[in-house]
């Protein structure tokens, strides 16, 4: 009898112990596949956030590339404007009479900014009523282009550049008249005063010297006011 209850003691102390163990390893076996199914989602997480960041820069990217492809002239500046010039100079006409002009007239400009907005391009037309002298009534035409470097600082502005001109004089002295076509090079500064973000105030000074030989409108020197926009 003895031995019957030790032998069922001693498999019950095997059973409990085996099933202890069991449970055991059980727990630490959902505590491992916790532990990886928690680290996997946090990487497949992180791996999706990295997917998104990447397209959504690459198709910032290319909006980006887009939108520059497509808008060449976003910082290009246009400017236009008109003014009142003065020009002075004297003449040695070819029958030997001096004359001396004292011109007003009026200029109408445009201008586009190249390469950058501190250097544009200018081309402008100026024509003077005719003035009289003594002895002479002038009168002229002129065509200018110049390039022009440009810098702004808040609401002033500068410009020095220079140029081509083409100028048509007409000279009347006595019962004569002398008509001459002549090239010249201009060499221009000037300055603005910003009344807006779009017009602008200003005054250049400029000369004017003659490319040939075979002219009587050598040398001129001029001022001129002028409101320009830009746009």
């Amino acid at each position: 009898m003895k031995s019957s209850l030790s032998a069922f003691f001693n498999v019950s102390v095997v059973l409990l112990i085996a099933a202890s163990a069991t449970e055991a390893w059980t727990a630490i076996d959902d505590e491992v596949s916790d532990d990886v199914s928690y680290e996997t989602i946090v990487d497949e997480l992180q791996k999706q956030s990295s997917k998104q960041t990447s397209g959504a820069a690459r198709s910032t990217s290319r909006r980006s590339s887009f939108s520059l492809g497509n808008d060449p002239f976003e910082n290009v500046w246009i400017h236009a404007g008109v003014g009142f010039a003065q020009t002075t100079q004297n003449l040695s006409l070819p029958n030997g009479i001096d004359a001396h002009m004292s011109g007003r007239g009026i200029q109408a400009a445009v201008g586009i900014d190249i390469l950058g907005p501190n250097l544009a391009a200018e081309g402008a037309v100026r024509t003077f009523g005719e003035s009289e002298d003594s002895s002479s009534k002038i009168s002229l035409k002129e065509f200018d282009l110049k390039v022009l470097f440009k810098l702004r600082r808040s609401n002033l502005g500068f410009r020095a550049g220079g140029g081509l001109s083409a100028r048509y004089m007409t000279v009347r002295s006595g019962a004569e008249s002398f008509d001459v076509t002549t090239p010249a090079s201009i060499i221009t500064v000037g300055g603005d005063i910003f009344l807006t973000p779009s017009v602008s105030l200003g005054l250049d000074l400029g000369t004017r010297n003659a490319m040939i030989s075979e002219t009587f409108d050598k040398t001129s020197f001029d001022g001129t006011i002028r409101l320009d926009t830009h746009f």
